[in-house]
């Protein structure tokens, strides 16, 4: 579950740039975004993209009471 989301800062130059910016992310067991790589899209958005994904924050993922490390993806739409 997403706690807290930040949109991409779009410099004024991409701001008519349209797409949607697949990443994969790695969540650590406090939920933070450790690791954001962009994987498909317009590759313009790529680095927006994942500054924006490592500010995000998830409630923490527990296995028997204990945190652990999720790996997940997201779409990131520009429209």
């Amino acid at each position: 579950k997403r706690l807290r989301t930040v949109q991409p800062n779009v410099p004024e130059q991409l701001r008519g740039l349209r797409g949607t910016v697949l990443l994969e992310m790695a969540i650590d067991g406090d939920g933070r975004v450790i690791r954001a790589v962009a994987k498909t899209g317009p590759p313009e958005l790529y680095a927006i993209s994942v500054e924006a994904v490592e500010r995000w924050l998830y409630k923490p993922t527990t296995i028997g009471g204990s945190p652990v490390i999720v790996l997940s993806e997201v779409d990131m739409n520009y429209q």
